[in-house]
């Protein structure tokens, strides 16, 4: 490495310092009166140097154990079933389309707030400073949701359903169409 070492002041009462257990005694007695500041180094140099030591101990990725990696795939095949179902019923549905009905419909009510909106956004960071001009925007937008289209919103009813019924270890699926 090339660093100069450093002289350290023993330690009070005589203790020593705590060396890895791995360490020759030779290099354990050394400890004890020297050191090596490692940010004396370089940046690159540094990365360098703690890559070989890290490659010493752990070549390669690490990966995990069995049961790790077996809960993961489970989790990972879920939640891709859940995302996937949950695209085809917002398509099927036509999910798309109700949100540009609802928000045409909500539009002329938009306009209207939009009028007062910098005042109540001035108003909310007086109160609040430290909080963000987004955050009174978005309660608006939730006030404007909540008082225009809660009640107006239609949702067609399921085509099909399916209900999964843990028995005895085993999930039985059955099917409502």
């Amino acid at each position: 490495m090339g660093l100069p070492p450093e002289s350290v002041d023993p330690l009070e009462n005589g203790k020593r310092r705590p060396v890895a257990d791995d360490i020759s005694d030779e290099w354990k007695e050394w400890y004890q009166h020297y050191r090596i500041e490692l940010n004396a180094m370089s940046t690159p140099d540094f990365i360098e140097w703690l890559d070989r030591k890290i490659e010493r101990y752990a070549p390669g990725k690490l990966i995990p154990p069995d049961q790790v990696l077996k809960e993961e795939l489970q989790k990972k095949t879920r939640e891709e079933i859940e995302q996937r179902i949950k695209e085809k019923i917002l398509e099927e549905n036509n999910a798309e389309g109700e949100i540009m009905l609802a928000y045409e419909d909500i539009m002329p009510k938009l306009d209207e707030a939009s009028e007062t909106l910098k005042d109540e956004v001035e108003e909310a960071l007086d109160e609040y400073p430290t909080q963000l001009w987004r955050k009174p925007v978005t309660n608006e937008a939730r006030n404007l949701v909540d008082a225009n289209l809660d009640d107006g919103i239609t949702i067609r009813p399921l085509r099909r359903a399916i209900v999964a019924i843990p028995t005895n270890g085993r999930t039985v699926r059955v099917r409502f169409r």
